[in-house]
């Protein structure tokens, strides 16, 4: 049997201890993600909470298979340099809707009118207008985009962080609460696998 010396005794026990230690803490991190499943992060600011997916969780970075999942909408907004939109939404067909926001935009008499911004399953698009001006002002919001004002998980709230964020936009820019207008809104369905 191999003698130990007092001083190795200690330095045993001494790293055993720094061990568990260590051990002890590391599980507590984990803990400390707000107890939410493996593959999701914890959301939310003062009294809101909530657990949102880890994007790409669990992929090796490699190729991975596609998931099927009912089929998505999407919706284009286009813009004209005179402060005019047009907009197409439906299930996806890429090409037609840009086609189609276009020319809802000229119809409306938009002047050289682009893509502006598109948005699909989970968001919501919000675009504002200092009322007598060109100036336009967008937000897309998605469901698991957090408020400290608005939770995620309140119907309607998407829509109404979208109107906040347009709103404080127009007020940033000199315009009075009152010339700031909503002139469009539109959420797409949530689409949970």
């Amino acid at each position: 049997m191999a003698k130990y010396n007092r001083p190795q005794i200690i330095q045993f026990f001494i790293s055993l201890i720094s061990l568990t230690l260590f051990s002890l803490t590391m599980s507590g991190v984990a803990h400390a993600e707000g107890n939410c499943p493996p593959g999701y992060y914890p959301v939310g600011g003062q009294g809101v909470q909530g657990c949102a997916p880890i994007p790409n969780y669990g992929s090796s970075g490699g190729y991975s298979a596609p998931s099927y999942r009912t089929p998505s909408t999407e919706g284009y907004v286009a813009s004209g340099t005179n402060g005019v939109i047009g907009v197409a939404t439906a299930k996806i067909f890429r090409g037609k809707l840009e086609e189609k926001a276009l020319q809802a935009c000229e119809k409306k008499g938009g002047t050289d009118c682009r893509i502006w911004f598109t948005y699909d399953d989970n968001h919501c698009a919000t675009v504002g207008q200092a009322e007598g001006t060109n100036r336009l002002y967008k937000a897309r919001t998605t469901a698991g985009e957090v408020s400290d004002v608005v939770p995620m998980l309140v119907p309607g709230s998407r829509k109404a962080l979208g109107r906040k964020k347009v709103l404080e936009a127009c007020r940033y820019d000199g315009y009075p609460e009152t010339q700031c207008k909503i002139i469009y809104e539109d959420c797409r369905r949530l689409n949970l696998p």
